[in-house]
């Protein structure tokens, strides 16, 4: 179980909740954090290199910017399920 500790705020997080996990991106040139939507914490199989509430991702970036990491997650469900037909 990845740590439940706000990197931004320090407060705890839910494990039946949501957050946003980064991924330091050194393809580019300043290393930002690639960010991604965690549905529920506690589904995670290893540890982010950063979590973060979505409220303080939100602050720390944007509403929009928050509304993009969900809408990317939506995406990349939706084409995985598209892969698998009903019987």
């Amino acid at each position: 179980m990845p740590s439940l500790m706000c990197v931004l705020c320090g407060r705890e997080q839910l494990p039946a909740g949501p957050g946003v996990g980064s991924i330091r991106n050194y393809d580019r040139p300043t290393a930002e954090w690639a960010p991604y939507w965690i549905p529920f914490i506690e589904d995670l199989r290893g540890e982010p290199g950063r979590l973060v509430h979505p409220e303080c991702f939100a602050s720390e970036h944007s509403w929009p910017a928050l509304v993009a990491v969900v809408t990317e997650h939506d995406r990349r469900t939706r084409s995985e399920m598209a892969g698998y037909r009903r019987p």
